[in-house]
């Protein structure tokens, strides 16, 4: 069981009731945003007790370079918006420091659509740089390429992306037969009960398919 208790921050309501405002105010806000976080989870930069940002800290950066790339003559489009952002928040060679907004344990961003965001306390900012220049590396390094790999393959673990999404749907199918369970007068005990005795048979049929 894990649990992420907000103490002296942000939790779950701020969280999604800022998400929802800046998705109604930019279109790419909701598909960035959601990669942003899926990659942060993957490279284990999701969790602000472990040095990392949390969906808060995400939420500000991205609306902070919305506001700027936009205020520039950029597009709200998800592609140009994905690797302004990485370009933004990294560290490039040769880079134009007034596209930057380079973080450090000193910064605080505000941004106009309300927010704000202390970075003192995430101690691997300095991975959080690196990881933004290579994800500005490798988006660039694809839009000069002739093959077809997608974005989102250059940028994240696609096989554990998989596996996570076969584990909430087995979660989500269980769960669903919980409730319906409990309609027919099925405590829960029983209902583990009767999970347990489903996998022991679905293990057995699968042990004899492979010794036929």
């Amino acid at each position: 069981f894990e649990c992420d208790a907000a103490i002296g921050g942000h939790n779950g309501i701020d969280t999604s009731g800022y998400a929802a405002c800046l998705s109604e105010k930019y279109r790419s806000f909701g598909d960035v945003a959601l990669l942003l976080k899926v990659l942060t989870a993957q490279q284990e930069l999701d969790k602000p007790f472990t040095g990392g940002l949390g969906s808060w800290k995400i939420y500000v950066m991205l609306s902070h370079h919305l506001e700027q790339h936009l205020a520039m003559g950029g597009n709200d489009r998800p592609s140009e918006v994905l690797l302004s952002f990485f370009y933004r928040y990294a560290s490039p060679e040769g880079s134009i420091r007034r596209l930057q907004s380079p973080l450090d344990n000193e910064t605080n961003l505000c941004c106009i659509a309300g927010g704000s965001a202390d970075f003192g306390a995430v101690a691997r900012i300095k991975v959080w740089r690196e990881l933004c220049t290579e994800g500005f590396r490798r988006l660039s390094k694809l839009m000069h390429s002739k093959t077809d790999h997608s974005c989102l393959s250059s940028l994240l673990h696609t096989k554990s992306l998989h596996n996570e999404r076969r584990k909430s749907l087995a979660i989500a199918r269980t769960f669903q037969q919980f409730i319906s369970s409990c309609r027919q007068g099925i405590s829960f005990p029983q209902f583990k009960m009767e999970q347990k005795r489903a996998k022991r048979a679905q293990k057995k049929s699968k042990r004899g398919r492979l010794n036929r």
